[in-house]
């Protein structure tokens, strides 16, 4: 399903040399498989496998609804992934505005250089343990009061 993207049915797992778990599918009694792939933008990102315990020969129409529902359930992953990235890069970006105003504020009230200030917020980040963000908005606190 992933190499062609499209669907593969196997009529009997348990007899077909390219299902690799034919053991399991005896102890669980599976018979006839539906790899259907989960595409978004010409990617394969997953498979939705439908099992039967009889054999079964799923009809298009059938195909068509499980490749439908594949596709969005791999919409949605994808939209999760990207949200997560976006949640991720956004809190990236308000710690680096926090450390470099932090950095500003050591260059100005302590004579520091960039490079000695950013050491300076890296120091103290792992001398108590704590976010370098956390670190730099004390900072800032403590000379903008």
């Amino acid at each position: 399903a992933v190499k062609e993207k499209k669907p593969i049915f196997v009529l009997d797992v348990k007899k077909d040399p390219r299902y690799m778990y034919p053991q399991i599918a005896e102890k669980e009694g599976l018979c006839s498989m539906l790899a259907v792939p989960m595409i978004v933008k010409d990617k394969v990102i997953g498979v939705l496998n439908i099992y039967t315990s009889e054999p079964y020969e799923f009809k298009d129409e059938e195909i068509k609804i499980i490749q439908t529902i594949a596709n969005q359930a791999a919409l949605a992953i994808e939209n999760t992934r990207l949200f997560e990235e976006l949640v991720v890069t956004k809190e990236a970006l308000e710690t680096k505005k926090l450390v470099d105003r932090a950095k500003a504020l050591l260059m100005k009230h302590k004579s520091m250089s960039e490079e000695e200030a950013h050491r300076f917020l890296q120091k103290k980040s792992m001398d108590l343990r704590k976010p370098i963000k956390e670190i730099a908005s004390a900072i800032i606190l403590a000379f903008e009061e």
